[in-house]
């Protein structure tokens, strides 16, 4: 573009009236698809300083300056980083196995038990990451056997009532499920319950077929 288009219209003031055109009418204009290819304004520019946009297409009359003003401007240098924030404040303390588990909280895991026919023992020792403050009463052992989703006190899958360890069975061998009346404190103990760090799953294969089961548990302290 000519420095000087004219005796008084000049390369700044044109620019300042394309800029005041562009604020005043430019978005009305771009919103009714104004804009070429590549996001390219043209403007007709005559003699006296007056001017009209034109689509892609357009011509300027005879005496008129074409002027094309860029949508979006070059991408401008990388900016400098920015200072480090403030450290934040430490979290809460973590669960520790050498503490017990609080209360309201739940911990969850997996079992298993198979064994052949013959009248064998399938046993699974189960140990709780984090251990309870006290064990918990057969009244309190529950086991949802294949096919049963939720019951009181054990709501789904990865849930339990305070105080209460659910057993979600997902499947089974031969139709025999695990009872609650296959979970004890511990490995001598005939004694119904959990332990403080866990407990023993077991089934009893009869003498013609196999046996199993498999799931998962979910305990919440009192």
């Amino acid at each position: 573009m000519a420095r000087r288009l004219s005796g008084r219209l000049t390369y700044a003031n044109v620019i300042a009236t394309i800029a005041l055109f562009v604020s005043l009418g430019g978005g009305a204009y771009a919103a009714s698809g104004g804009f070429g290819s590549g996001g390219k304004l043209r403007i007709c520019i005559a003699r006296s300083g007056a001017m009209k946009a034109v689509r892609s297409s357009g011509r300027c009359s005879r005496g008129q300056q074409l002027v094309s003003v860029s949508q979006k401007g070059t991408v401008g240098p990388r900016g400098a980083t920015g200072k480090a924030g403030a450290q934040g404040a430490p979290g809460a303390a973590g669960a520790s196995a050498l503490s017990t588990l609080p209360a309201g909280a739940s911990e969850s895991g997996e079992y298993a038990l198979s064994a052949g026919s013959g009248g064998l023992y399938a046993m699974d020792g189960v140990t709780f990451p984090i251990p309870l403050a006290a064990g918990l009463p057969a009244a309190n052992v529950l086991v949802l056997p294949t096919g049963t989703t939720s019951s009181p006190n054990c709501p789904g899958r990865g849930q339990a009532d305070a105080g209460y360890l659910c057993i979600y069975e997902t499947n089974d061998l031969n139709n025999i499920d695990l009872t609650s009346s296959g979970v004890y404190t511990g490995l001598f103990n005939s004694q119904n319950g959990t332990s403080t760090v866990g407990f023993i799953a077991e089934l009893v294969s009869p003498s013609t077929f196999s046996v199993g089961s498999f799931g998962t548990w979910t305990v919440t302290a009192a």
